[in-house]
Formats: C-alpha cells, structure tokens, sequence
C-alpha cells in the first residue's frame, strides 16, 4: 500500500545512473529493496543509509563511484554493500561502506582521508591517494581468491581479522600491518571466526608486508605464509602461535629493518633458498 499499510517484503530497485547527492539526513532501507549504482553516490557531509528490516542490499556496479566528499567525520552503511568492481572515493574523513559481498574495485582517498574494506572478498583490489585505505573489520577470502595491489604506506591493517577459509589472498603491492589490539590470519568457514576451523590458507606475498611497533598478529588454522618478496620487521614485533601447524615459507626477504630489541616469529619457519637479514 502507498501508506505502508499492506504487505511488505515486496523489493524492487532503485537504480541510479545519474547523481544521487545524500546530506546530513540519513534514511533507512526496508523490505528486501536494492540500489544498484551505475552513476554517482555522493555523501556531501557525515551521514548513513540504515537497515530498516529484512535483507536490503546496495550494489555499486563496475561503473559505479560511491563517494564521500564532505565532512570530517565519517559516512557509512548498514545495510549490505557489494562492490562489483566500482570505485569508492573518500575526499575527506571516513567511507566505511560496511561489510558485503566484494568482487575487486577501486579504493581512492585523500589526503587525511579514510577507505573501510571489509566483508566477502574476491578479485583484484586497487587504489591510490594520499590519504589510505584502512581493514577496519573482518575479511573472509571466497573461493576465488583476492589480489591487494596497493601503493607504499597505503593499505593499512589497523584491526580486524583476516579469515582465508582454505583460499588464498595475494598481496602484490605494499601492506603496512599497524594493529592497535590482537587481531590474527585464521582459515575458518565464518567470517566472525564462528564456523569450522583448521580450513587453511594461504597469504601469498609478492611485494612488500611491513610490521610496525604494537603489531603482533597471530597466526591460526594451518595457514601458510608465503614470502616470495619483502617481510620487514619496522620496529621489534612478533608474528604469534594461534593453533594447530601454521608456517611461514621464504624464498624472498625477511628481515627487521628497525627496533633494538628482539622480533620472533614462534610459528614454524622453513627458509627455501630466501634471504634473512
């Protein structure tokens, strides 16, 4: 009914591909409705898009921007936010667009800006800027496979936990692990680490993971850390024992760069033909 007063759950979509412009008033998505963003989606200040009831979703499409240009503070979603390739942009503060299903995009921001990736992963993830783009919550790798290919000092791991579930995330730029609590690399069939564990994993690193001070992860569920590029101790650190056989392969570069204490690793460590300095 047009006054909301018949049956619900009906969905439907609003497909935008023009300029949908949202301010400071947020709203709220109900009854299994969708937008599918194929122009531009702009936050001109902090504000949201709520989850009212049942399952609504918004889906920025391969020519989709799904943006934020106003206000310092931060913008977000809660309901599901599946990129399909599309581009996210922050021009100033947080774009936290929520957890969803991600098959690769986008992640632009500037300067003293912030881009949230979290949820479902696959495809190929990108990015440039002089701001960064943050893992502010949890991550589970789909069947598929997920490739970072960030810039220097780009990516940050800020907190969060990086769940394999049996696949393989390849980081082919640089990925800055600057973790502020105990966060950890798990293979396990929930995303909130809540399912079956030991699945495995593999983080594959062909470019450059760099350890801060504080940072301290722990490695979980049989995963396998490959290091065909740079492994760099910032700063004295350890990668921890989680559980069951984890391992860490080298045939690239580990080394400790910073710090004038100890960095240790207490997962198994098997050097095949790398270099440790």
């Amino acid at each position: 009914g047009i006054n909301l007063n018949g049956s619900g759950g009906q969905g439907g979509t609003l497909d935008n591909q023009g300029t949908i412009l949202q301010s400071s008033t947020p709203y709220y998505m109900y009854d299994n409705v969708s937008i599918a963003n194929e122009g531009v989606y702009d936050f001109t200040t902090d504000t949201f898009i709520g989850y009212g009831n049942d399952t609504p979703e918004f889906n920025n499409t391969s020519a989709g921007l799904f943006e934020k240009t106003g206000g310092s503070g931060e913008s977000y979603t809660d309901v599901a936010f599946n990129n399909q390739g599309g581009t996210l942009y922050a021009a100033t503060g947080r774009l936290d667009p929520g957890p969803g299903t991600n098959t690769g995009g986008i992640y632009n921001a500037d300067a003293g800006a912030v881009v949230d990736v979290q949820g479902f992963l696959s495809g190929t993830f990108t990015g440039s800027g002089l701001g960064n783009v943050e893992l502010g919550g949890n991550i589970l790798i789909n069947p598929a496979g997920a490739t970072f290919n960030f810039g220097k000092d780009y990516f940050q791991w800020i907190s969060g936990h990086i769940d394999l579930d049996g696949h393989q995330l390849t980081n082919m730029g640089w990925m800055t692990l600057a973790l502020s609590t105990t966060w950890g690399i798990y293979g396990n069939t929930g995303i909130g680490i809540n399912g079956s564990g030991g699945q495995g994993g593999t983080l594959d690193n062909k470019g450059t993971i760099v350890q801060m001070a504080g940072s301290s992860p722990y490695v979980y569920d049989n995963i396998a850390i490959d290091n065909e590029g740079t492994y760099d101790f910032a700063e004295d650190g350890a990668i921890n024992y989680g559980n069951d056989t984890p391992v860490i392969v080298n045939t690239g570069l580990f080394e400790k760069t910073g710090g004038t204490g100890v960095s240790s690793t207490s997962v198994g460590f098997n050097n095949q033909g790398g270099t440790v300095y």
